[in-house]
This record gives C-alpha cells, structure tokens and sequence, in this order.
C-alpha cells in the first residue's frame, strides 16, 4: 500500500472537521452567552460579564473536546479509521 496523498489527508481531515463541528456548534450555542453590545454604567459589570462569557465558553470548549476524543477513539478501535479516513479510502 502507497502513502496517502496530502490532498487526500486533507480532505479526510475536513470531512472529520465537518462531523465534530456540528456537537461543537450546538454546545457552544447551548452554553455560550450571547455578546450584545450594550454601555455598562459599573466597570465591575464588565468584569463579571467577561468571566461568565469565559466561563461557558470554556464548558462548551471541554465539552466538544471530550466529544472529539470519543470520536476518534470509537472509530479507531471499532473500524481502524474515522469516517474522514473510510470515506476517501484510507486506513
């Protein structure tokens, strides 16, 4: 068996990126706070907005990775690729 292509790591790679963004996009969505840009009369409002802002943003972060782990890891074990890697024939 010849190496792989870059064009076709590449596009394994896209299609695997494509997959996780979907959880990705939804928890960020579920967690993150939605940033309206608004005047702030007590400079200590901004403060706290900022760490609740991080805050969820970091859940939704932790989250999509635990997911992205358990992806690859599933995949790997159970069929030798990620569906990226199946899709364009490598393995």
């Amino acid at each position: 068996m010849g190496k792989a292509s870059v064009f076709l790591r590449f596009v394994s790679a896209l299609v695997d990126g494509l997959i996780l963004s979907i959880p990705h996009f939804i928890f960020t969505s579920l967690f993150g706070k939605k940033i309206v840009i608004t005047s702030f009369e007590d400079p200590q409002q901004v403060v706290l907005f900022i760490q609740e802002t991080f805050r969820q943003s970091m859940a939704a972060n932790l989250i999509s990775t635990i997911i992205a782990i358990a992806y690859f890891s599933f995949f790997w074990v159970s069929r030798g690729a990620t569906p990226g890697k199946l899709l364009v024939g490598l393995k």
